[in-house]
C-alpha cells in the first residue's frame, strides 16, 4: 500500500486553538484563495522533483500530465484536543483545534491526482509535502456525492486516520456538522459501524474516539504520527 504521504520536506504546523467554525466560514474563502495561490505557484517545483518513471506512484498517468496541473479547492485540517478529551466529554465544549495546514488537490483535467500539504513557514504559505494519491481519490469521490459543499478534514495523527466534516450551513461550531469516516478511519475503528459515505454526528463519534485514546495512552496527536 502506498504511504499516505511521501515526504519531501517536513514541517510542524502551528496549532490555532479555540477557533469556531463561524469564524472559519466568515474568513475561510479569503484564506482559501491565498492557500490555493501558494499551491499553484509552488506545485511545479515539486512536480519536477518526481523521478522520471515514478509518476504513477504519485497518482499521475504519465509525465505529460505534469505540465497541465492546477490547484484544486483547499481543505483545512483540524485535530482534537487529546488531553481534554481524555479527562472527559463536557457538554458544549469545543474539542476541535484548527491547524495552519491545508490539503490541496492536484488536478489534471478536473480529476484529483494527488494532494499537496500547504502550511505556514516563517509567516508565509508554502507547500511542504506532496503525495496522498489514494486520499486524493477519496476527496474526489466525496466531492461527487457532496458537490459545492465546504468541508474540513479532521486528522487523528496518533491513529493515522481521517474524517471529513461538512460544517452546518449558516455558521456554528464544527462539531455541529455532519462527519464522514474516510477509509483510514473505518480501518482504525473496526466494528464501530462506520460506513463509507454515511454521515454521523460529532457527538456520536467523540466517545468512540475517547475510548480509543484511553485504551492507548501512548498516543499523542502531534507526537506519534
Amino acid at each position: 500500500m502506498m504511504r499516505f504521504f511521501h515526504e519531501i520536506v517536513r514541517s510542524i504546523p502551528i496549532l490555532v486553538s479555540g477557533i469556531f467554525l463561524s469564524s472559519y466560514l466568515m474568513f475561510g474563502e479569503g484564506i482559501d484563495d491565498s492557500v490555493r495561490t501558494a499551491a499553484q505557484n509552488g506545485v511545479q517545483a515539486f512536480l519536477q522533483s518526481i523521478p522520471q518513471g515514478a509518476e504513477m506512484k504519485y497518482g499521475f498517468h504519465g509525465r505529460q500530465e505534469l505540465s497541465s496541473v492546477t490547484a484544486g479547492a483547499p481543505v483545512r485540517m483540524y485535530t482534537l484536543q487529546d488531553d481534554s478529551l481524555r479527562v472527559g466529554i463536557l457538554p458544549g465544549k469545543d474539542y476541535l483545534v484548527a491547524l495552519e495546514e491545508w490539503r490541496v488537490p492536484v488536478m489534471v483535467g478536473g480529476e484529483a491526482r494527488a494532494l499537496l500539504t500547504v502550511t505556514r513557514v516563517d509567516g508565509h504559505l508554502k507547500i511542504v509535502q506532496m503525495g496522498g494519491a489514494e486520499l486524493a481519490q477519496e476527496f474526489a469521490a466525496f466531492d461527487r456525492l457532496h458537490p459545492n459543499k465546504r468541508k474540513i478534514l479532521l486528522r487523528l495523527f496518533g491513529l493515522h486516520c481521517d474524517f471529513m466534516i461538512i460544517p452546518p450551513s449558516g455558521g456554528g461550531n464544527a462539531d455541529d456538522g455532519a462527519i464522514f469516516p474516510l477509509r483510514s478511519a473505518r480501518v482504525a475503528f473496526p466494528g464501530k459501524g462506520f460506513e463509507a459515505h454515511k454521515s454521523n454526528s460529532f457527538r456520536h463519534i467523540l466517545p468512540i474516539i475517547r475510548q480509543k485514546l484511553l485504551e492507548r495512552p501512548d498516543l499523542n496527536q502531534r507526537g506519534n504520527h
